[in-house]
């Protein structure tokens, strides 16, 4: 019977035992249990301030490329916007003024004094033109106006683009002082298209020498044509104020 109790007595102390220990079991896995969600949670914590830190980073860089590609493009339509303005007709032609202006001043070039025609050159002339006119199929030589030393810098300078040898101021003064009527019937003498008829050696020369005569007879016809006009106006004017004026002494 001692035995028996001995027995249970051991076995109860052995249960409390076991009893204390799974208490103490279970405490210690509910502490680690609380400290591993601590570190999931911090884990989470990093792990999401990583990723936002990188999304705004993200952020970011878009921002500052969309900024880069703005100022290229505003800096291209700049470039062109003056680009464009300089290369308009007024800018150049206002740059051009700047630098003769500016410019340093260039050795002058001397050039003779301008030589009058002889008139029985210009009377010889005419009666060139004449006989061969008479005949323009025919025509071997072209009648050219007498030459003579021109003071003008641009005749000077420019009578190796000429076809021929006479520049526009010495055909001016072989038809200076003609009427209208006299002007027109040399113009239409002139007119390049009526040397077509010449033969194909000549033709292209001829014409471009009647192009040039042609074209300063033209300049002269119109001239006279405007100053006949303005003349007619003034003398019409000046009619008018005087039938006024007399009309205002006979009411008085």
């Amino acid at each position: 019977m001692d035995a028996l109790r001995h027995n249970v007595a051991v076995t109860e102390r052995s249960l409390k035992a076991c009893s204390f220990r799974q208490a103490r079991v279970q405490a210690d896995l509910h502490a680690v249990n609380k400290a591993l969600k601590a570190v999931v949670a911090e884990v989470k914590s990093i792990a999401g301030t990583e990723v936002e830190a990188a999304a705004k980073k993200q952020e970011e860089d878009i921002r500052v490329k969309q900024l880069e590609e703005r100022t290229l493009e505003a800096e291209t339509a700049k470039e062109a916007f003056h680009e464009h303005r300089e290369t308009r007709p007024w800018r150049k032609n206002k740059r051009d003024m700047i630098e003769v202006a500016t410019a340093k001043p260039q050795v002058t070039e001397i050039i003779a004094a301008a030589q009058p025609i002889c008139p029985v050159s210009i009377s010889a002339f005419h009666a060139d033109c004449k006989s061969a006119f008479a005949d323009i199929e025919a025509m071997t030589t072209f009648p050219e106006p007498p030459a003579a030393l021109c003071a003008k810098l641009a005749c000077t300078r420019g009578k190796n683009d000429r076809a021929l040898a006479a520049c526009p101021c010495n055909i001016e003064g072989v038809f200076k002082g003609q009427t209208p009527k006299q002007l027109k019937a040399a113009k239409n003498s002139f007119q390049p298209d009526k040397f077509a008829k010449c033969s194909e050696d000549v033709r292209a020369d001829f014409q471009a020498k009647a192009k040039e005569i042609f074209t300063v007879v033209d300049r002269m016809s119109q001239g006279l044509a405007d100053g006949g006009k303005a003349g007619g106006q003034k003398a019409f004017s000046q009619v008018a104020n005087n039938s006024r004026k007399n009309g205002k002494q006979r009411g008085q």
